[in-house]
C-alpha cells in the first residue's frame, strides 16, 4: 500500500466541505450513482452543514475527517425508512461522500427529519 500525506486527504475532505449543496437521507444505498438521490430521497438539508471545530482532524483510528453538527431541520420530502445518507454537489451531479445511517429513521410528511453529529473519514492507505 502507498503513504498517503495528510495534507492530500486534507485535500479530499476539504473538496467535501467546500463542493456540499445538499444532505439527503435516503431510502436506500446510492453508492455513488448521482441518479440514485432521485429513486431513493426520503428528506433534504440544503447547505451549508454546520461544522463542529477546525476542520479537517485527525481520523479515528487514522486517516483525516470532518465532523458535522447535528442536523435538525431537515425536509421530509416522501414518508418511509430513512437508511442512508448522500452528501452531494448537485452542480455537478457527484455524491462526494454516503453512508449508511447509524439509526434508521421513520419519516412522516409535515415533519422535519434529524441527525445526530456525523463524521466522514478517509483512512490512511497504509
Amino acid at each position: 500500500m502507498a503513504n498517503i500525506n495528510d495534507a492530500v486527504l486534507d485535500a479530499a475532505i476539504q473538496y467535501i466541505i467546500d463542493n456540499a449543496e445538499n444532505i439527503y437521507v435516503l431510502s436506500a444505498d446510492p453508492g455513488l450513482n448521482y441518479g440514485n438521490i432521485a429513486t431513493y430521497k426520503l428528506g433534504t438539508k440544503a447547505a451549508p452543514l454546520a461544522l463542529v471545530g477546525t476542520n479537517p482532524k485527525d481520523g479515528s483510528p487514522n486517516g483525516r475527517r470532518v465532523e458535522y453538527d447535528a442536523i435538525s431541520d431537515g425536509v421530509v420530502d416522501a414518508a418511509g425508512t430513512a437508511t442512508h445518507f448522500a452528501i452531494t454537489d448537485d452542480s455537478a451531479s457527484r455524491i462526494l461522500a454516503s453512508a449508511p445511517l447509524s439509526v434508521n429513521k421513520d419519516l412522516a410528511m409535515g415533519s422535519p427529519w434529524t441527525l445526530t453529529a456525523f463524521s466522514i473519514t478517509i483512512p490512511d492507505a497504509a
